[in-house]
């Protein structure tokens, strides 16, 4: 068993963070839920959807300028991303905890929410302002899953 991130995306527009160390039987609950501010516009989906799904599959030709600007702008969205949810307070420390502590095993990271909007939002662009490194790049396992 590795540590564990649990991220909970409520409906209500609120995000909390729990923890569960290697070992432990339970979580431990984190501190009370708070905002959660989602800093991608539709606009920026939109143009990460294309950059997936368009530019990655037809590099060239006419879209050889917007790509490259897309692909600058996804470490950014990662940063902002990563900021709603673990930019502050209780969740910024629980997240430090876990990624600074000395220990031979993963860790995992759970996206958990039941609503479908708010897991279908890139969560594996997450970026590490402090490590400059995408999450998903660092843990043992990144899943999202709908409770």
């Amino acid at each position: 068993m590795a540590d564990r991130l649990i991220v909970d995306l409520f409906g209500d527009g609120r995000v909390g963070v729990s923890r569960q160390l290697h070992g432990e039987v339970a979580p431990t609950p984190g501190p009370d839920p708070v905002e959660l501010v989602v800093p991608l516009s539709e606009k920026d989906l939109g143009e990460l959807a294309w950059y997936l799904e368009r530019y990655l599959v037809a590099p060239f030709g006419v879209y050889e300028d917007r790509g490259p600007e897309i692909a600058d702008r996804l470490v950014g969205w990662g940063e902002a991303l990563f900021g709603s949810v673990f930019g502050g307070g209780g969740a910024r420390d629980a997240y430090r905890s876990v990624r600074d502590r000395d220990r031979g095993v993963g860790l995992e990271i759970d996206i958990r929410s039941d609503d479908p909007g708010l897991l279908g939002l890139p969560w594996e662009l997450m970026v590490d302002p402090e490590r400059s490194r995408r999450l998903v790049t660092t843990v043992e396992s990144f899943r999202s899953e709908s409770v």
